[in-house]
């Protein structure tokens, strides 16, 4: 007989971590990854989102705008009585991870059975289970294919390059990146670059070289990928949807 659990959380990023912070009972934290690994984020938020968290040993740099960079001008908002930061995804992760009361588990989840969660390492029963697997929703399209129909989500990609800045700038022009948006995350001794499309384009990487060239920033190791637009439905059969 499988292992029955309250909860089975499958996906140990943002949403998975969330969930399972709200939880008590037997709880199941299942990823494919060690937990802090496999960064897709720009890794940005509200300052006090790590503090509220206590995570504040994550955070990399503060900042007190935002600049938006528009055709023909540009705007700055002041976030001094809101800051924003970015941070360290992998610190972030493990150390939140080290806060919970929950069981965590090293293996790829690959289809739900009825109550039943199947994994290249075993079977595991759970009472309520979550797919907080992110824009792939492992088990919820196991249950209805198109739940991670890729032609109704944005994507994404961001390199990494050793430079400095005070502000998280965004740029808008459609002639460079139609229907998307390029961004500048200063992160300490080094800043963020990316660029995202939300037509979903998955042919970015010659516009991110670009805008990387055009801040004479060399581009790096690239991460990235698909997410939602939008909201999903948050119940997909017996799954609740993160």
């Amino acid at each position: 007989m499988p292992i029955r659990y309250d909860v089975i959380i499958v996906g140990g990023s943002f949403a998975g971590l969330a969930v399972a912070s709200r939880l008590r009972g037997r709880v199941l934290l299942i990823d494919k990854d060690e937990i802090g690994e496999g960064q897709t984020s720009a890794c940005g938020t509200l300052l006090g989102v790590p503090q509220r968290l206590g995570l504040m040993e994550s955070v990399l740099q503060a900042q007190d705008a935002l600049v938006f960079h528009l055709q023909g001008r540009t705007e700055v908002m002041d976030t001094r009585d809101h800051p924003f930061c970015t941070f360290d995804y992998g610190r972030f992760c493990r150390d939140f991870a080290n806060r919970l009361n929950v069981e965590i588990l090293r293996a790829s989840a690959q289809r739900v059975d009825g109550d039943h969660v199947i994994t290249d390492r075993g079977t595991f029963a759970g009472t309520c289970i979550v797919d907080a697997s992110g824009w792939r929703a492992v088990l919820a399209r196991t249950l209805r294919p198109d739940h991670a129909d890729r032609r109704r989500m944005s994507y994404g990609i961001e390199t990494e390059a050793p430079s400095k800045g005070d502000h998280l700038c965004f740029w808008y022009d459609p002639s460079q990146v139609p229907r998307g948006v390029q961004w500048f995350f200063p992160s300490g001794p080094h800043v963020r670059v990316g660029v995202a499309s939300y037509a979903g384009d998955a042919h970015l990487r010659g516009h991110l070289d670009l805008f990387a060239e055009s801040l004479g920033m060399p581009a790096g190791q690239i991460h990235g990928g698909y997410f939602p637009a939008g909201l999903r439905e948050p119940v997909v059969g017996n799954l609740f949807v993160v």
